[in-house]
């Protein structure tokens, strides 16, 4: 039997600012949306049947204990695949998020950047041999 991964789940605390950054910034379409008392989950389409689905807490809920740093996280980060990382990078600078670059030779270009729930997130172009 083989695993995969089917979808991430981030808990937001700003959902107006959460859903800009996916639909506006990284072009993700929202597929559905569902309130839960006094919250809203949207599911956003990450291709191939994969999802982000974005849970949105009441504003006035506050977090029970501080963001863990990066180091400290259990999912370092998850990856999305682009296909004009150049484009997106000028995007991200239009948008003020700033990232950091990286990447494989022969393999890939890549940024990380921090998402507005303090997700941390892989942007990738595939390179062509």
């Amino acid at each position: 039997m083989k695993a995969e991964l089917e979808h991430v789940a981030i808990q937001s605390y700003d959902i107006q600012k959460t859903l800009h950054f996916y639909r506006d910034v990284l072009k993700l379409h929202p597929i559905r949306m569902l309130r839960e008392g006094t919250g809203l989950i949207v599911w956003f389409d990450a291709g191939k049947d994969r999802t982000i689905e974005i849970f949105g807490r009441n504003s006035k809920t506050k977090r029970s204990k501080p963001v863990p740093q990066y180091s400290e996280a259990g999912i370092c980060h998850f990856s999305l695949v682009v296909s004009d990382l150049e484009k997106l990078k000028k995007e991200l600078a239009r948008q003020g998020i700033r990232f950091r670059e990286a990447g494989i030779e022969g393999c890939c270009k890549q940024v990380f950047v921090q998402g507005p729930d303090n997700e941390h997130i892989e942007l990738k172009q595939i390179l062509k041999p």
